[in-house]
């Protein structure tokens, strides 16, 4: 499998288009995330990394040295369900796709806190 063909396993599996995973990198249109996918363009070693935080993997990941993370069936999709029947879910999922690396970090343990002081 090419480093296109695990981005674009990873960004179906995440439920995003390439649109959604330009917006997220940093590139205007999706034409590049289209090349990047197909293989007709090389990517940078700096991309990589952006492109592993985008889509939740690590650098190895992407480049094949480390196994693709499992799908879990279902999963998204019942995410996005709720998201899009809840107005707050709306706000919180727009909010964290929006936030720094470093941010969705900190919010990341801040819910894991308050869920294992829940149990």
């Amino acid at each position: 499998m090419t480093v296109g063909e695990r981005i674009k396993e990873l960004r179906t599996n995440l439920g995003l288009t390439q649109e959604e995973l330009a917006y997220k990198i940093g590139y205007k249109s999706r034409a590049t995330v289209n090349k990047i996918e197909s293989g007709e363009r090389e990517i940078t070693q700096s991309m990589i990394v952006k492109f592993a935080n985008a889509l939740h993997v690590t650098p190895s990941v992407i480049m094949g040295w480390e196994e693709m993370p499992a799908k879990k069936e279902g999963e998204i999709e019942k995410i996005v369900s709720e998201a899009t029947k809840r107005e707050d879910l709306k706000i919180f999922f727009t909010q964290v796709a929006e936030m720094s690396e470093e941010d969705f970090e900190k919010a990341r343990r801040v819910i894991e806190a308050l869920i294992i002081d829940k149990d």
